[in-house]
Order: structure tokens, then C-alpha cells, then sequence
């Protein structure tokens, strides 16, 4: 007879999911935090990436920081989405600060949309350990038309 023996989880989140609510494209989001905690006994190295997304008629860059930055200016360039990795004390947490910026796509259709909701997914695993990879889902609802924003939500 054969036992599995699972690893043991090294990490925590908080939160599983975030809303970052209603907004113009181009514009960026509110930020909002990820707490994650190292449950282990040892220092380890963490990283998050950006995984899928159901949006159609944007793309999705993300600014992740592990200090809040309130400045409008800031801004990730084209197609920017650089995963962030850290080391984390044993039994210690850390919030990561997550701001999405919506860019448009070409349309490929007739008509362009007025508004798009829709989801996406951060990915969050330690580096030694891809294995175990937790997903945040976010969602989000882009508004392509100012006046759509006032009218609707």
C-alpha cells in the first residue's frame, strides 16, 4: 500500500477576489490590495503573474506594486505586465497592491460596444513551487463611452 504525501501549503491568501468596480478605458482602476502570508517556517520567495482574461474588446495590463503609489502618472507602457516576485519572512504578510489599466483593442465588429464586464485571474505560487499555484480572480466593468458611465452605472 502506497500513501501520497502532500506537501504541506506554504502561503495564505486573504482574499480570492477583487472588484475593481466601473471604469472608462484608458483610464486606470482603484487600487486594491492581495495579502498574502508566508505560513511556513523559512523565508521563502514568492512570484504573481497575470493569467487569462474574458475580455473582448480590451486588453489588460496591471501595475503591481508592493508599496501604494497614489499617482495618476504612472502608467505601464505598451502591453506591460511584469510578474512581481518577493521573499517573505516566515509567519509574516504582505499586501500587494494591484491597479488595472484597460487598453482598446481594434474592433473587430460593426457596431463598437458601450460597455464590457468581464474577468480575469492573477496567479500566485511560490517560485521553488509552481505546483501550488493559487488563482485571485478579478472583475471588472469597462465603459467604452463616457456618457454610457453617467447613464448606466
Amino acid at each position: 500500500m502506497k500513501a501520497n504525501v502532500l506537501k504541506p501549503r506554504n502561503f495564505f491568501l486573504k482574499s480570492l477576489e477583487l472588484d475593481f468596480g466601473v471604469t472608462l478605458v484608458k483610464k486606470r482602476t482603484r487600487t486594491l490590495p492581495i495579502i498574502l502570508e508566508n505560513t511556513s517556517n523559512k523565508q521563502r520567495q514568492f512570484t504573481i503573474s497575470r493569467g487569462e482574461t474574458s475580455f473582448e474588446g480590451c486588453s489588460i495590463d496591471a501595475l503591481l506594486e508592493t508599496e501604494p503609489n497614489q499617482s495618476l502618472e504612472i502608467e505601464p507602457q505598451k502591453s506591460a505586465f511584469d510578474p512581481i516576485s518577493f521573499s517573505l519572512d516566515s509567519h509574516k504578510s504582505k499586501k500587494i497592491f494591484v491597479t488595472l489599466f484597460p487598453r482598446e483593442r481594434k474592433q473587430q465588429i460593426d457596431r463598437p460596444m458601450s460597455f464590457e464586464e468581464g474577468t480575469g485571474v492573477l496567479q500566485v505560487f511560490e517560485s521553488k513551487n509552481i505546483e501550488v499555484t493559487k488563482k485571485v480572480t478579478f472583475s471588472l466593468v469597462i465603459c467604452y463611452d463616457k456618457d454610457i458611465l453617467s447613464v448606466i452605472f
